[in-house]
């Protein structure tokens, strides 16, 4: 069953100067994610991927066509979609745990409960630090706040936005360990926006691979034995192979690691 149903979808932006042509981000793209699946949308920069996520947010609305979240029609934002972005976007005034508690609480939703709240603190392992602010925080600590924040509606949908991208390799690898131990206590689905063809493999139960501008979908591919393959084995080269070689015919791979 398709818990997300994007249909014919383009995005123009009108043109910034006069006698420029408008610009076509994303062009007629179809696809369809099933409940309680992690899917990932993967291409080099510039071909819509972000634009994409936004429009399923309720940020930005369509050009042509429509998207539905859980059978109705996604026209602005809402609590069955939440966002966790690259760059934290975190209350600096608030602690973690009243970052987290912020929508439920603005919302007057059951979510805002404390044992939920204290549920997901020690979800993303950040007990000990419920007090801290985010200037205390590393950024990787900060990272599982903002995942936590995300969760904390209960959303339908967890929209991701390259979410590890500011880390270090270390940390990056680690918080795709973590993503993998949290959706697997807190069953989601999930759409990932990322450039990096490893960490789509390594999270995603299926990989939407993006043409260059404008925007349209090339291929959608299924991972075998997803979040279990080993990167050493044939198997796992093999997909990632596949999927540079998608990506290498479309433009340069310096943006795709």
């Amino acid at each position: 069953m398709a818990i997300l149903s994007v249909e014919r979808v383009s995005k123009v932006y009108p043109s910034l100067s006069k006698g420029d042509a408008p610009v076509m981000a994303l062009r007629e793209v179809t696809l369809e994610v099933q409940k309680n699946e992690f899917c990932s949308v993967l291409g080099h920069s510039g071909c819509g991927k972000t634009t994409l996520l936004n429009m399923i947010a309720g940020f930005e609305s369509c050009t042509e066509g429509k998207i539905f979240c859980a059978d109705a029609q996604v026209l602005r934002p809402g609590a069955d979609r939440s966002m966790v972005f690259q760059d934290y976007a975190l209350f600096p005034w608030l602690t973690v745990r009243d970052n987290i508690s912020f929508g439920p609480r603005l919302r007057g939703a059951v979510e805002a409960s404390d044992p939920w709240v204290a549920h997901l603190i020690d979800l993303v392992g950040l007990t000990r630090f419920a007090s801290h602010f985010p200037h205390q925080l590393s950024g990787g600590m900060r990272q599982r706040v903002s995942i936590a924040r995300a969760l904390a509606v209960n959303p339908t949908v967890l929209l991701m936005d390259e979410p590890f991208a500011a880390l270090d390799a270390q940390n990056r690898a680690m918080m795709q360990q973590e993503m993998i131990r949290i959706l697997n206590e807190e069953t989601k689905t999930v759409v990932l926006v990322t450039h990096s063809i490893e960490e789509a493999i390594n999270l995603s139960d299926v990989i939407i691979v993006m043409t260059r501008r404008p925007g349209r979908v090339k291929e959608t591919i299924r991972v075998p034995r997803p979040r279990k393959m080993s990167e050493h084995s044939q198997e796992y080269q093999a997909l990632k192979d596949q999927i540079r070689e998608l990506i290498s015919n479309e433009q340069d791979l310096s943006d795709v690691i």
